[in-house]
């Protein structure tokens, strides 16, 4: 005996449901050609439908036997229902709408024809537009983090290209102008320093007491560039090599002669042949004397050059000189040597701090005012002033150097620009999808259920489950 499955489900893949359906036929295999003829049809019968619900069938990408009952359903409702001798519809509409249903339940062709629906949804066009909304989605998140980056790239490049601007003092509106105005403070800077440097006085005494102390030479002779800044100030060269004597203007050389034009009585060559005494030795005329001797002494020019650089000396200061700077380095590191030296005798020896005419603290303050001058003279600032003081290509080098930070920072800008409208198409997309993932489930759950009902009627009102993934 048998036993009941009136209550047992059957439960059908959408992927295998064409097939089962025509494996166990309900539905021929060549349906499809079938449904080709049925097309024309429903063309044919939407010429009796109004302009709206025209366009809604023949547009329609979705159309199936469920769909055109759902239509005669609602024109039912507005149409006469009123039939006819035969027993058709008066109403034209009805009419044509009645005979597509009847083509689309011959043969069971509207379980074939809704199955092929329901197998492409959910096949492919469903999972189509879900993964083409999740890769929007990394594409936005790609997009934000690319935003963020750069947000932090232009931030990064305009701090540095401020930091530069701080550093050398300029606004950054016209970088050229600015930095050639610089160097017009560069005298305030070396008067700062000189008037730090006279600061030293004590301990470049304290240095040459204690070289005359150990048998060296004369005090005097070191630390010549230190002391001539304490005595006379941030001169200029021509002072420099002058003994601080400034001169307003050059004197013209001269070329001086040995001797005399009065001591020629003829204005002639003197070939000495005068001679008193016959036989006598011969006088070459060649005599030396001591008013009118040739002076070989070189003297000195006015206008002395510095590394042939061929600049006014009246107009170079001792500090904006390289070669007097680099002697003033080598000074001041001399001193401070000393210095460090004495502070560390002091340090560990009670008779050093007895003789010494300085303290421990006050010698502290001297190695504290030397580094102050040093960093002064080396600092990157003051570097940088000299050489763009000395070459106008450096000058150059560093507008293209500062700006190439604004112009990064500009074109981060632009990219993130970019890459906000990317994002902004990519939501827009997203959205436009959204009621398109929806119209396309809604559209697959309709059809599942009018299929599940069409195939429970043909096994006696079993329960049918058609499962998708």
């Amino acid at each position: 005996m048998r036993g009941d499955v009136s209550g047992v489900a059957i439960d059908i893949d959408c992927q295998q449901l064409l097939d089962w359906l025509i494996d166990r036929r309900h539905c021929r295999r060549d349906y499809q050609s079938q449904l080709n003829k049925l097309k024309q049809q429903i063309n044919s019968a939407s010429s009796h439908l109004d302009q709206e619900r025209k366009e809604c069938v023949q547009k329609s990408e979705i159309l199936t036997y469920y769909h055109i009952q759902r239509l005669f359903d609602q024109l039912s409702q507005t149409e006469s229902t009123d039939k006819t001798l035969f027993g058709g519809y008066a109403s034209p509409v009805l009419s044509a709408l009645h005979a597509v249903l009847k083509s689309y339940e011959s043969n069971n062709l509207y379980l074939a024809d809704a199955a092929t629906v329901l197998g492409r949804l959910q096949v492919y066009e469903v999972p189509f537009v879900r993964k083409s909304m999740t890769k929007l989605k990394v594409k936005q998140l790609e997009l934000q983090k690319q935003l963020e980056d750069l947000a932090k790239k232009q931030e990064e490049s305009m701090a540095s290209f401020n930091a530069d601007c701080s550093r050398y003092g300029v606004k950054g509106e016209d970088l050229r102008a600015e930095l050639l105005s610089l160097t017009d403070g560069l005298s305030t800077v070396f008067s700062s320093v000189a008037l730090e440097i006279q600061g030293l006085q004590p301990y470049c005494d304290l240095y040459d007491s204690f070289c005359e102390s150990n048998g060296e030479k004369s005090g005097s002779e070191f630390l010549s560039t230190v002391k001539y800044i304490i005595k006379h100030g941030n001169t200029s060269l021509h002072a420099y090599f002058n003994d601080g004597q400034e001169s307003e203007a050059l004197p013209e050389a001269s070329t001086e002669t040995g001797g005399s034009a009065e001591n020629d009585e003829g204005g002639g060559i003197d070939w000495g042949d005068d001679t008193e005494e016959t036989g006598a030795e011969i006088d070459y005329g060649i005599c030396i004397d001591t008013e009118a001797a040739i002076d070989f002494t070189i003297e000195v020019v006015d206008d002395v050059t510095v590394s042939n650089s061929g600049i006014d000396n009246r107009r170079v200061s001792v500090l904006e000189n390289r070669d007097t700077r680099l002697s003033l380095l080598s000074d001041l590191n001399e001193l401070g040597c000393f210095l460090k030296v004495r502070k560390l005798e002091m340090d560990s020896s009670s008779d050093a701090v007895q003789t010494s005419t300085l303290t421990i603290g006050e010698i502290g303050t001297g190695l504290k005012l030397l580094s102050k001058v040093v960093d002064d003279l080396t600092c990157q600032r003051t570097r940088d002033l000299l050489l763009m003081l000395a070459d106008e290509n450096y000058v150059e080098k560093l507008v293209h150097q500062v700006s190439a930070k604004r112009r990064q920072a500009v074109k981060y800008q632009q990219l993130a620009e970019s890459c906000e409208v990317l994002l902004q198409e990519s939501k827009t997309e997203e959205a436009s999808l959204k009621p398109r993932k929806q119209f396309l489930e809604k559209e697959c759950e309709f059809i599942k259920q009018r299929l599940e009902k069409s195939i429970s009627k043909l096994y006696d009102n079993r329960p049918v489950c058609i499962y998708t993934q």
